[in-house]
């Protein structure tokens, strides 16, 4: 336990870190301040290349959030809805590797900004965004805790960012209920 504590300390408190920040998310006030918070927090304590969120539009296609983190301008900024990846969630909406994938990857980001991990964020089991986690500044890959880790908090900011939508609709309900009864 000492060894594992001494050697691996940093990777322990990002960990930690990251953990707490799942906790607090559904506290948000914003699906803004969840999604910046899923892009920048891992990138700082893991020390990710890249991070790029993308949305699903009203077309079933997906684009890229604001806030992507080591995103070059000249990676993708959406994916059709007959994108391998997307046709990929649409029937199992887990977290994959795109070596998984038979799709031609010539429009991410190349070398360690390269998505090491594709998490999406389910809302009553139907993928509402996902996000591309690319691997450490060192080139070396996530490691199994790692991407666990990312998952938690992926899994955290779709629950916050569902509460905040349905605060917003119930505001909305309230809203149009006074209005009539005016």
């Amino acid at each position: 336990a000492y060894i594992d504590h001494l050697f691996f300390r940093d990777f322990h408190d990002a960990e930690e870190r990251l953990a707490q920040l799942a906790t607090t998310l559904p506290a948000a006030s914003s699906v803004e301040a969840i999604e910046k918070q899923l892009l920048d927090a891992p990138c700082a304590a893991f020390g990710t290349v890249s991070a790029a969120l993308f949305h699903l539009q009203d077309n079933g296609s997906f684009a890229l959030a604001p806030n992507a983190q080591g995103w070059p301008a000249t990676a993708a900024t959406s994916f059709s809805v007959d994108d391998p990846l997307v046709l990929r969630f649409r029937e199992f909406p887990k977290p994959l590797r795109l070596s998984a994938l038979l799709r031609k990857n010539t429009d991410l980001p190349q070398g360690a900004a390269f998505p090491a991990i594709i998490i999406p964020l389910v809302v009553d089991r139907y993928v509402d965004a996902f996000v591309m986690y690319g691997g450490h500044e060192a080139g070396t890959d996530l490691s199994p805790d790692e991407i666990t880790t990312l998952v938690q908090l992926a899994d955290a900011a779709a629950m916050a960012r569902d509460h905040v939508r349905s605060i917003s609709l119930r505001q909305q309900l309230e809203e149009t209920q006074r209005r009539i009864r005016s």
